[in-house]
């Protein structure tokens, strides 16, 4: 599992010393694997606003640009990037930055204009990023500010080898806990504030406006089953920087505000949570093992028969809708324009998740967690906290 220090780090009154710890949750069973940097050194890198981009006159694929870095008068930059236009804010390396290449940032011509200063794509900062061009920073991203601060590239990933017997702390919640068993580190109130949005759950019942018929055939297997409806979801919001932030350097792809957060919540508590689409699964829900001839598209795009061993969740004319605690299938899979959703959190016993991702070849960081036991009490809190 990787995490993010800093955000393990926020999670403690005092800055700890991290060599302990790690010496400490060696000698308790739990391997750190890696401490890798964010992005590489590099300064004079800044946030910057673009509030004019014309045709460079000697040149058809280069612009000039006016670019505002907060210091009270506007840059020329020659760019040659598709995706820079007025209002885009990126990151800048004026003159006398020093890039992770070794490159250092000096006034240039270029086709008789002069520049005074690059606009930067992910990789010319060290960073992985799937956008051909520049970096595009969110429209409320600090002009001025270092983007070493405003992208917080001091961190690092750490990622630790949890053996199948440690399923609790398989989670920054759990993590901290362990970290202060074996150190005294006090954790700060934050973990209880989470724990407490259960406290908040008359607000959160006006969520639910539509009934919902849970139905579980195998209580033995499924013993907790929590769902949640909540409508009128934008789907296309932009979630703040620090979530996305978060699960990226965990390893997992920022997909849309709604997945996003069902991720978020089981990196932070441990538990994992599932959303369906709301219009796909109708007014029920259907908790039973599959039936033979069974089959279920699932959200990678594999297509599986199912076996009779399988646990299955369905849909209101009792059709296959997710592997439990396993995969969701895609036709119930929320999509981008989904505004209606049910949020599930499960508790599936161990044996009976145990190997199902492995049967039918699927890599879940769910199943993970199922296979390993998650926290049987934790259903309620976990499904408030994301729907809050």
């Amino acid at each position: 599992m990787k995490l993010s220090l800093h955000w393990l780090a926020s999670y403690f009154v005092d800055k700890p010393d991290w060599n302990k710890v790690w010496d400490r949750l060696t000698a308790a069973g739990i391997e750190i694997e890696g401490g890798d940097m964010v992005a590489p050194m590099f300064s004079g890198i800044v946030v910057a606003n673009v509030v004019d981009c014309k045709i460079h006159p000697d040149a058809d694929k280069l612009k000039i640009c006016s670019v505002d870095i907060g210091s009270g008068a506007y840059l020329q930059i020659i760019c040659g990037a598709a995706n820079v236009a007025i209002g885009v804010r990126v990151p800048c390396a004026i003159v006398g930055a020093v890039l992770p290449s070794g490159m250092e940032i000096t006034e240039r011509k270029m086709r008789g204009t002069t520049s005074f200063g690059m606009l930067c794509s992910a990789a010319e900062i060290g960073l992985q990023d799937d956008v051909d061009g520049l970096l595009l920073l969110p429209s409320d991203a600090p002009i001025g500010m270092s983007i070493r601060e405003y992208l917080d590239l001091d961190d690092q990933i750490i990622e630790f080898k949890i053996t199948p017997n440690r399923g609790d702390c398989l989670s920054v919640l759990g993590l901290t806990r362990e970290i202060f068993a074996l150190t005294g580190y006090k954790i700060d109130d934050r973990s209880q504030n989470i724990l407490e949005a259960e406290g908040r759950k008359e607000q959160l019942r006006g969520l639910d406006q539509h009934s919902l018929l849970v139905q579980i055939d195998e209580k033995e297997m499924c013993p907790n089953y929590v769902a949640l409806v909540i409508k009128g979801v934008n789907n296309q919001a932009v979630l703040p920087i620090e979530i996305t932030r978060h699960l990226n350097r965990s390893g997992i792809k920022s997909i849309s505000p709604i997945v996003d957060i069902t991720n978020f919540v089981m990196l932070e508590l441990g538990q994992p949570l599932h959303a369906f689409d709301f219009a796909h699964i109708g007014n029920k829900l259907q908790v039973r093992l599959a039936k033979d001839g069974e089959s279920l598209s699932l959200l990678d795009g594999k297509v599986v028969n199912l076996d009779t061993n399988t646990l299955i969740i369905c849909d209101e004319k009792n059709k296959p809708a997710a592997i439990a605690g396993v995969m969701g299938g895609s036709e119930s899979g929320v999509k981008s324009n989904t505004c209606d959703i049910i949020l599930e959190a499960a508790f599936f016993v161990p044996e009976i998740i145990f190997a199902r991702a492995k049967q039918y070849g699927i890599n879940s960081d769910s199943a993970m967690r199922f296979e390993r036991g998650v926290d049987y009490l934790l259903q309620h809190k976990a499904i408030s906290y994301a729907a809050d």
